[in-house]
């Protein structure tokens, strides 16, 4: 991208996939920035959040993963679905952040315009 040119979409998505199963969520999370940036012609798309924010999840980071989902409730044509709310309740989980997981899960259940819960 330091060329100037588009990359793709397709590609970039593979890239923060594997950053994600890497544990390398800081380069998962920079290569979002760069795609949010318009660098990359779409922009980032549902399967590019969810993967950034399993980059998150596997590594605890809760309060980053919560601030991405909260970034992505925000845009248009992004809003997170069931996948979304799942790994950052698994990231809540894991980092043992009981509050926070309840309160995206009755979100969840009590916003009629998102996702529904698909576990109790």
């Amino acid at each position: 991208a330091r060329d100037g040119g588009l990359l793709d979409l397709v590609l970039c998505n593979a890239a923060v996939t594997a950053c994600a199963r890497s544990q390398a969520w800081q380069a998962s999370l920079s290569l979002l920035q760069t795609m949010s940036q318009g660098r990359v012609n779409p922009l980032p798309d549902r399967i590019t959040m969810n993967s950034a924010l399993n980059a998150c999840a596997t590594v605890a980071h809760w309060e980053k993963a919560l601030h991405l989902l909260e970034l992505q409730s925000g845009r248009r044509g992004l809003q997170p679905n069931t996948v979304s709310f799942n790994t950052v309740i698994n990231a809540c989980a894991k980092s043992e952040q009981w509050q926070e997981a309840l309160h995206l899960l009755y979100t969840m259940e009590h916003d009629k315009r998102g996702p529904r819960p698909d576990l109790f």
